[in-house]
């Protein structure tokens, strides 16, 4: 191959690369941008819709989380792996930091969209829900090889808990785009409550799969349970309608996004703190799997227990949910964080005694 040759076919796979890319992020369709007074009429026309179908989205998501919980339901199926703790702190790494940290690298560069929505919906398939059907895979590839099941469903946690993160900021700023900050409480609120109550009857079918089902039956059951769910989630936020709005963040280019990060939180003391707490409260929840496995080795529990522990967790969320978003609304939401963490530090606590 010379070198003209080598030259054109490196061109015609960037040209081809931007256009999968323009199609995948639907760059190509022009869009209508709207000033502050026709974004608020369209906000309130479309109201309902997407209130219904984003409410949709979210309980039918919690379903299907109730049947990998990377806290409870991912370290039951490592423990039947191996014995080795190593890869439970890799989980608790991947459940902790996974959503967290891409957000701070994908924020930017979300930035530079007008719509919100093909970034949730058409690449967020591609990096959230699709990985779910690679741990339904390591449930199948366990009835003949633990190390290499435990790998791909390392894989898959990774692929999906880094792929949530990237989307992220699409997601958040689509919501804050079609719910009205007056309401975010309360749509948080019953959306949480609603997927935090069907996640209840996920784990009831999930506590009872893992005591009738032999390994890794119960697993391969519960896992494809979750990755039909959370597709299907997947379909429900694709019917949301996203106004576009007239003023939009100025670019930056990396350099100066990272550059404008140090600088807020250089100056910003009470951002700075708001990082700090948060930065060692998701530290402390990376304690949360190693309890399952610890609770299950100590008291040689049922698999089907730890169904009953996401149950207890699901309880928990579904009752404070309604209350602590009624509290945001009228008292805000750093006193609902205080609670929270509160409560947390309560629990490990508890568990510790």
């Amino acid at each position: 191959m010379d070198n003209r040759t080598s030259s054109s076919l490196g061109i015609w796979l960037k040209k081809g690369t931007g256009r999968a890319f323009n199609w995948l992020l639907d760059n190509n369709r022009a869009v209508k941008k709207l000033d502050d007074q026709e974004f608020s009429a369209e906000v309130e026309h479309n109201y309902r819709w997407n209130y219904v179908f984003n409410v949709l989205d979210g309980a039918t998501f919690w379903f299907g989380a109730s049947f990998y919980s990377l806290t409870t339901i991912g370290p039951l199926f490592i423990s039947k792996l191996t014995d080795n703790p190593v890869p439970l702190g890799i989980l608790a790494i991947i459940s902790q930091a996974g959503w967290a940290f891409p957000q701070l690298f994908a924020a930017n560069s979300t930035e530079r969209f007008g719509r919100m929505k093909p970034l949730v919906v058409r690449l967020g398939f591609i990096l959230e829900r699709f990985p779910m059907f690679v741990m339904f895979l390591a449930a199948i590839i366990a009835i003949k090889s633990p190390l290499a099941a435990l790998l791909v469903f390392i894989l898959g946690a990774a692929w999906h808990s880094i792929g949530a993160g990237v989307i992220a900021p699409a997601w958040q700023t689509m919501l804050a785009r079609i719910i009205p900050v007056a309401r975010r409480g309360r749509f948080m609120a019953f959306t949480m409550f609603l997927g935090a109550g069907t996640g209840l009857l996920g784990t009831q079918v999930s506590a009872w799969l893992l005591d009738t089902q032999p390994f890794p039956n119960s697993f391969i059951i519960i896992f494809l349970i979750a990755a039909l769910f959370i597709n299907l989630s997947w379909v429900f936020i694709a019917f949301t309608r996203e106004p576009i709005p007239a003023r939009q963040a100025p670019e930056e280019n990396n350099h100066q996004y990272m550059a404008s990060l140090k600088k807020i939180v250089r100056q910003d003391v009470n951002f700075r703190r708001f990082l700090i707490s948060r930065g060692l409260s998701s530290l402390a929840g990376m304690g949360t799997g190693f309890v399952t496995v610890a609770a299950i080795q100590r008291w040689d529990v049922p698999d089907g227990t730890v169904g009953y522990y996401t149950m207890t967790m699901l309880i928990g969320q579904t009752v404070a949910n309604l209350l602590l978003g009624w509290l945001a609304d009228k008292y805000g939401h750093k006193l609902v964080l205080e609670l929270g963490t509160l409560g947390v530090t309560i629990g490990f606590a508890v568990a510790w005694l």
